[in-house]
């Protein structure tokens, strides 16, 4: 029952925040080229950073992580989004595969504990909303999709690579 209960909240939250910003080209376009409104840290794994952000317009805010890929630059991947302006505090735990290749993103909110699951060098993420592809910014207008099955983190024979943490309002741009 608690498990069909999680389910029907999530999908609640996903339908909620497939309007974040949607309708407000003004709104998208000054997110188009602006960089993340507040950076909450960075960590290294084998030879890629990922560079965690929150970014906020007037009614919702996305947490995600940004990687640059080859070529095309930096990538951007929203994990969470809520939609009312603001991500409530959280500790983000990173772990990666000891071959460095996967990467897990842990958070402390019940009910969210894994967040993403990144192979590096990918440009594609398993978060919360299903398999994303990356985005040329990191504000998106909108996130939706399915809770996946992320494989398996097995805290033994993985690396803890860094811990994040976030207990701060967001500026207004």
């Amino acid at each position: 029952m608690k498990t069909f209960i999680m389910g029907i909240i999530m999908c609640m939250m996903v339908c909620s925040v497939g309007g974040c910003g949607s309708g407000r080209e003004k709104m998208s376009d000054r997110h188009e080229a602006a960089l993340p409104a507040v950076s909450i840290g960075h960590a290294a794994i084998g030879a890629d950073t990922l560079y965690f952000y929150i970014d906020a317009d007037e009614d919702c805010a996305i947490l995600g992580f940004s990687v640059r890929i080859g070529s095309a630059g930096m990538r951007y991947f929203p994990l969470y989004g809520s939609t009312y302006r603001g991500i409530a505090p959280v500790t983000l735990d990173l772990f990666a595969s000891k071959s460095l290749e996967e990467v897990w993103v842990r958070s402390s909110w019940t009910g969210h504990e894994i967040l993403a699951w990144y192979r590096t060098g990918s440009d594609t993420c398993l978060t919360r909303f299903g398999e994303i592809a990356s985005s040329d910014r990191p504000f998106v207008n909108s996130l939706a999709g399915s809770v996946p099955q992320f494989p398996s983190l097995d805290t033994a024979e993985s690396v803890h690579i860094a811990t994040l943490s976030w207990s701060s309002s967001i500026p207004y741009k």
